[in-house]
């Protein structure tokens, strides 16, 4: 984009007068005349000093434009990359997000299993152990039962030889039947012994 020329104003080229401050080496008092050739010489030198002047500034502000242009592409160029940086990083880390959401979600999985199968351990372990001391409770009253019995049996053991012994209750009848038996028996020996020898003597 390149603009106009800087334009000479048309009074700096028509200056005749001069005052006193702007005379080499005597003051001139205002409003004195100067000679045609001096003015001339004087606005041609100014002149050419703002054309030169004009032209360093131009040739300033083309190189300001130019400079304005590169930095222009230099800051976009910048830009593009910060922002594809920006969305680089923006879907690295979307990509982590998920996966540490998906890690927690399986955690999350594996935490409630865990909880679940312990809880039916819990369950099963309550089962169990109610059952063996159920368990417990039966081999002990079947133990006391078997010692009871036991016990029952000893005792009438002991009874039943203590009767034997001193012959008491049904013991004592059956000992004196069979104590009269064998009385009838030797009586009906001695009979047939006695008749056998009456068969002889005759």
């Amino acid at each position: 984009m390149s603009s106009a020329p800087i334009q000479i104003p048309a009074a700096a080229a028509e200056v005749e007068t001069l005052s006193s401050f702007e005379v080499g080496q005597r003051p001139v008092p205002l409003g004195a005349t100067m000679p045609r050739t001096s003015v001339d010489t004087k606005n041609s030198w100014t002149k050419n000093e703002l054309i030169d002047q004009i032209e360093q500034l131009n040739k300033k502000l083309e190189q300001e434009k130019i400079n304005h242009k590169e930095s222009m592409k230099f800051l976009q160029n910048q830009r593009e990359e910060l922002q594809q940086e920006l969305n680089k990083l923006h879907l690295e880390t979307e990509k982590i997000l998920q996966e540490m959401q998906d890690q927690f979600y399986s955690l999350s999985r594996k935490t409630t299993q865990t909880i679940d199968i312990r809880m039916e351990t819990m369950r099963k372990f309550n089962e169990m152990k109610k059952v063996v001391l159920e368990d417990r409770k039966e081999q002990e009253k079947q133990r006391q039962l078997e010692a009871e019995a036991r016990a029952a049996t000893t005792l009438q053991t002991w009874w039943r030889s203590c009767m034997i012994r001193r012959r008491l209750g049904a013991y004592k009848k059956s000992k004196d039947k069979k104590v009269k038996k064998k009385k009838g028996n030797e009586e009906k020996g001695k009979k047939k012994a006695g008749d056998q020898k009456k068969g002889k003597k005759k």
